[in-house]
């Protein structure tokens, strides 16, 4: 179906830093560091393929960067 309309561009993805010895990673400092995109990374985290970690009552989606080493090590 062609609603006339250009495609958007997408906008230029800036790389995230990863701060050294950090432990716990936010979804775009995960899919920077597996080299894939933050939309991959939150359905994983969804469906349990990359464990979540909950501190408190923080909303923010954390990862522990042991558990993405381990995956890495064992694929």
């Amino acid at each position: 179906m062609n609603t006339g309309h250009a495609p958007r561009p997408r906008a230029a993805q800036t790389p995230v830093q990863i701060p050294e010895g950090a432990r716990l990673l936010g979804v775009s400092q995960v899919a920077t560091y597996l080299g894939l995109s933050t939309w991959t990374v939150r359905g994983m985290i969804e469906t349990g393929q990359i464990p979540r970690v909950r501190v408190g009552d923080c909303r923010r989606v954390l990862v522990d960067k042991a558990v993405l080493d381990r995956m890495i090590g064992s694929a």
